[in-house]
């Protein structure tokens, strides 16, 4: 009996990773909408609902604590608490990536936008979003092969990211426009740090799986 609630703990606390993976990447998926869209009243809801998240990352952290308290995992089990407990901090970072790009839409709504800077920026938020895909479904499955194709997806974010800098300097003749064109340097750094995080993630998962530690750099 003690050894069936044990495991249905571990299942639950890697539900509970997975289902605040769900949050975020919907909250991702509405931070990418509102930087075209740029409104006002989305961008605030979108703050808001960080603290749903940030409650969710208190409550699985507390559960991990718990669960080493009473049931001192080892071994394999050991190493996928480990996981949860540091892919909760990834997930509750990429929420935080996703309130900072609503608080830069709300502060930049007076300029007129550069359509070429807001088309890179969904183009870095598809692969930032496939990143994000892979990396719950390799956690889900324990995919090795899935988590290391990770860098592979974040390689095009980092070239896109570097695009940014050449679309700024194409309008540096025009003061309004360079104005909202640097502050979304920000943004871009953003997207940049959302992939930077899935393959975090499947380091993580590379190591539950393995246990040894990786380095997908």
């Amino acid at each position: 009996m003690m050894r069936r609630n044990y495991e249905a703990e571990l299942k639950s606390l890697k539900e509970e990773v997975l289902f605040q993976g769900s949050q975020v990447k919907g909250m991702f998926e509405r931070t990418l909408a509102v930087l075209v869209s740029r409104d006002g009243d989305e961008a605030a809801s979108i703050i808001d609902f960080d603290d749903r998240v940030d409650s969710k990352y208190v409550e699985i952290e507390h559960r991990v604590i718990g669960l080493l308290a009473r049931h001192s995992p080892v071994a394999g089990d050991l190493r996928l608490v480990s996981s949860c407990l540091h892919i909760n901090i990834h997930l509750e970072r990429m929420a935080d990536l996703c309130v900072n790009m609503a608080k830069m839409v709300g502060f930049t709504l007076e300029y007129s936008p550069i359509s070429s800077i807001q088309e890179t920026f969904q183009d870095m938020g598809k692969y930032a979003m496939a990143a994000m895909d892979v990396a719950f479904k390799a956690f889900d499955k324990e995919d090795l092969a899935l988590a290391k194709s990770l860098p592979e997806l974040d390689a095009p974010i980092d070239k896109l990211n570097l695009r940014i800098f050449k679309e700024i300097a194409n309008v540096a003749d025009d003061e309004d426009m360079l104005d909202w064109a640097s502050r979304m340097t920000l943004v871009s750094r953003y997207l940049e740090r959302m992939g930077d995080h899935a393959v975090d993630i499947g380091e993580q998962i590379a190591y539950m799986v393995t246990g040894e530690v990786h380095d997908f750099d």
